[in-house]
């Protein structure tokens, strides 16, 4: 994986990372994460998203559904 462009952006800075693959389309999925304050807070959560999306632990909140939220709260 090629190392993420940190590029500025309304209240901060920021940065997109590829987040997998579509099983459907084949095409790469990426997601944009910021904006955060310095340069040295966004290198920061850089290098947690990338070791998130690498080790499988990383969730899309776009794929969390409700239902799915409320059980995993009452089974913890």
């Amino acid at each position: 994986m090629r190392e993420p462009k940190i590029y500025e952006m309304t209240g901060g800075y920021g940065f997109r990372l590829d987040i997998g693959i579509d099983p459907v389309s084949g095409k790469r999925k990426q997601k944009r994460f910021g904006p955060y304050r310095t340069k040295t807070e966004t290198r920061r959560m850089l290098a947690q998203k990338i070791l998130e999306i690498e080790s499988g632990t990383f969730v899309n909140p776009q794929n969390i559904k409700i239902k799915g939220l409320f059980t995993s709260m009452v089974r913890t």
